[in-house]
């Protein structure tokens, strides 16, 4: 947010050469909960863990060999190029002369890749920053997402930019049945190649999905109408890895038992140990000797 904050007000000093009170009042808030989320003891006590962490050198070289890395492979292993194709033509439009939306892609082209470069550059870098490793999966959820949103921006940014040059290419006036062909085929083939997405289809194809949702339905059932303070559920009978990594806990104090608990105002719940059968002796059988 603060990123944002500072690149809106670069933009009102080059075009308007004003900052108006209420955008410095945004940069003076935003700077202060950012010092507060840094200072904050949890924080603090991270930060202190790993003896790279707040070494600037250290964490610009790692983000830039991070970023050159990870974002290479999202751009020629991600669906973001054959999806480009079929954008082309709504930039174009989203440019046009009469379009209201074109007012926000007036600001310079270069100056949007810079800031959407130097915003994906700072969300790496912080975490190496703070922690000195490489950012976690939730954080790259975020950054995945702004790398998104931003490439089909900035995308547009150049449609505008090089569109007097191009003219009335007929790629960029409207979709053509043989680019959607190839464009769905690539998808397809990606989408096949995609563990991720051949795991959600076993899960729906097998059922395994549908078993969850019946037995979380039952649990909220359970833990709605239970009178005891601490509510011993049923073991999830199934666990879908595309919808669930881990089950709670048989302790009632475990962290994620207490945020089920908190959640239905309980003061705690456990999961029901399944009695383990007990082994049946064997009769002990006579030994035959063996002749010689």
């Amino acid at each position: 947010m603060l990123s944002c904050l500072g690149f809106w007000a670069l933009l009102r000093l080059i075009y308007h050469r004003t900052l108006p009170v209420s955008l410095l009042i945004l940069l003076v808030w935003a700077g202060f909960c950012s010092y507060m989320v840094v200072q904050a003891p949890g924080n603090a006590i991270r930060m202190g863990g790993n003896s790279s962490s707040q070494d600037l050198v250290f964490s610009a070289l790692e983000a830039a060999k991070f970023g050159w890395v990870y974002f290479r492979n999202l751009l020629f292993q991600s669906a973001i190029l054959p999806l480009s194709l079929l954008f082309l033509p709504i930039a174009y439009r989203l440019t046009d002369s009469r379009s209201p939306a074109r007012v926000y892609f007036a600001i310079n082209g270069w100056l949007a890749l810079g800031f959407y470069l130097g915003l994906l550059f700072i969300l790496t870098f912080l975490h190496f920053w703070a922690v000195g490793v490489p950012p976690v999966a939730r954080l790259l959820n975020v950054v995945n997402f702004v790398w998104v949103v931003g490439w089909f921006y900035t995308l547009t940014f150049f449609v505008r930019i090089f569109r007097g040059t191009i003219g009335s290419w007929p790629l960029l006036l409207r979709h053509r049945w043989p680019v959607i062909l190839v464009v769905t085929v690539v998808l397809g083939w990606q989408g096949y190649r995609n563990a991720n997405v051949r795991l959600t289809y076993e899960d729906l194809r097998y059922g395994r999905a549908q078993k969850y949702h019946r037995a979380m339905m039952a649990r909220y059932q359970l833990m709605t109408s239970a009178r005891a303070d601490t509510v011993i559920l049923p073991s999830l009978p199934v666990l879908p890895v595309s919808l669930v990594l881990d089950d709670l806990s048989y302790r009632s104090g475990d962290m994620f038992n207490d945020c089920w608990a908190g959640y239905f105002y309980r003061k705690g719940v456990k999961l029901r140990k399944v009695p383990v059968p007990a082994v049946t002796p064997q009769p002990d059988l006579p030994q035959i000797a063996r002749k010689p």
